[in-house]
């Protein structure tokens, strides 16, 4: 009788190794390379120096490196285990995170934390933050990238990464994402305090507006466009992402601009600039906190997000 019973072959695939990886080496690992010292190592485990030096040349054969060499009293990473720690440490905060109870610790923590921010809300609110987190987390990292439209486009894309934080003048509406707000602020007209028509104006109306050409930061056009309609500052205003560049053209040209009122009174302390309020009917502007609701219960991301209502907190006591 012929047994025609298919018999599953080994196959060398990515989970059958990592079956044969005991991954608590992987914390070891780790330990290691931020003592950089197997003595210090092993007190940090809770091992002997034995076992942890052990344990490290299992990894060798594991990654088919050296991983370490001595130097001095102490030994020195191999540029692969630099690579290899990047992607190791990663992993294992992930896993920290989702673990229940586990409280996050700033002071020891070496998470790195992504961040899109428009550019308009960069400079000042940045600035504070890194600072702020940078004295209570030394080792946390913050990795700030400007926030485009089309990186909200592409949220609905699951094969990209998602940042662990956005922040913009609007809430993201996607399912799956949860907003808090961080602060809400006045919009004013500034123009340059040698402006032909304006330097005397205390206060303009819509028609004021519609005589003169503006440059504004994109988001802001895309609001006043919503509550006035695109000729309120005329079809042909010029677009630039920078509020600290903006301010410049408008000190120093005929050009007028509608930003943040805080944006304007820190500009004028520098600038030769007059600030009037903005006549159109929503003249408030919002900024808005989001994230991904896998995030929810991460101890360190519910830390990262108090940093950001107390900057934001912060920034509003001091412009009121």
């Amino acid at each position: 009788m012929i047994d025609n019973t298919i018999v599953p072959q080994e196959t060398n695939s990515v989970s059958s190794i990592l079956r044969g990886v005991d991954l608590n080496l992987l914390t070891i690992f780790e330990v290691v390379m931020q003592e950089r010292n197997m003595t210090r190592a092993a007190k940090v485990l809770g091992m002997s120096q034995p076992a942890v030096s052990n344990a490290i040349a299992r990894l060798k054969d594991v990654f088919n490196d050296d991983l370490f060499i001595r130097h001095g009293r102490g030994i020195q990473p191999t540029s692969r285990a630099e690579v290899l720690f990047s992607s190791i440490n990663n992993a294992l905060n992930l896993v920290r995170d989702e673990l229940p109870n586990v409280p996050f610790t700033p002071e020891s923590s070496t998470r790195n934390y992504s961040v899109s921010m428009r550019a308009t809300l960069q400079s000042e609110s940045t600035t504070r933050l890194v600072r702020d987190v940078s004295l209570l987390a030394p080792n946390v990292s913050l990795n700030i990238s400007m926030l485009h439209d089309q990186e909200l486009s592409f949220m609905v894309d699951k094969t990209i990464k998602k940042k662990d934080f956005y922040v913009d003048f609007s809430p993201i509406l996607m399912k799956g994402y949860r907003n808090t707000l961080l602060s809400s602020d006045e919009l004013v007209v500034i123009s340059s305090t040698a402006h032909s028509r304006l330097s005397c104006f205390s206060s303009l109306n819509l028609s004021d507006m519609m005589g003169e050409q503006f440059v504004l930061h994109p988001a802001i056009l895309d609001m006043v466009a919503k509550s006035e309609g695109e000729e309120c500052v005329g079809r042909g205003a010029h677009v630039c992402h920078s509020i600290q560049d903006l301010v410049t053209i408008v000190a120093n040209t005929q050009l007028v601009s509608i930003v943040p009122r805080r944006a304007a009174e820190l500009a004028n302390l520098t600038l030769d600039i007059n600030i009037v309020p903005c006549p159109i009917k929503d003249s408030t502007i919002k900024t808005y906190l989001s994230w991904h609701t896998d995030k929810d219960r991460d101890a360190g991301h519910v830390w990262m997000r108090d940093q950001f209502q107390h900057v934001f907190n912060k920034q509003m006591v001091m412009t009121v």
